[in-house]
């Protein structure tokens, strides 16, 4: 039996815009991970550029995570609620960015934005990406961007 509070979870997944979670997950992957050259990702390939195995699994992972941190995720702001500050993205942006950041420990993620999370959803969340390991994006021999 589904108790009200995880149905209520549920639905307001629903309601998420996920493609932005996971659009801005891979955006960040792109803009943080280099060739074997050491030519920034970002320069040259965009997120049509990944493998469909590597959206299937950034879909998978993102929307696990989000449903898995939903409470700490809405805590001070709604998903779409748009962040003002930080180039004008939704909350539901900031979260693949930050996910994506915070996972793999590069300066800057969940921790570093309490006005968004709040502090100690900020924690939780960092404490939460950091249990799922690191992922790495890289370039394959057909030209596609995979995930580690």
């Amino acid at each position: 039996m589904v108790h009200q509070s995880e149905t209520d979870d549920l639905f307001a997944l629903l309601s998420v815009d996920v493609k932005q979670v996971v659009t801005a997950y891979l955006e960040c992957a792109l803009f943080s991970s280099t060739d074997d050259d050491g030519n920034p990702l970002d320069v040259a390939m965009s997120v049509d550029g990944f493998a469909r195995d590597a959206v299937i699994q950034a879909i998978d992972e993102c929307s696990r995570f989000l449903m898995r941190n939903l409470s700490d995720a809405t805590a001070e702001h709604g998903l779409h609620y748009r962040v003002r500050n930080m180039n004008d993205c939704t909350v539901a942006q900031r979260f693949g960015h930050d996910f994506w950041l915070t996972r793999n420990r590069h300066g800057a993620g969940f921790w570093d934005r309490p006005e968004v999370w709040g502090e100690k959803p900020a924690q939780r969340l960092t404490d939460a990406a950091h249990a799922e390991g690191s992922c790495d994006a890289y370039v394959g021999d057909d030209g596609l961007v995979y995930l580690s």
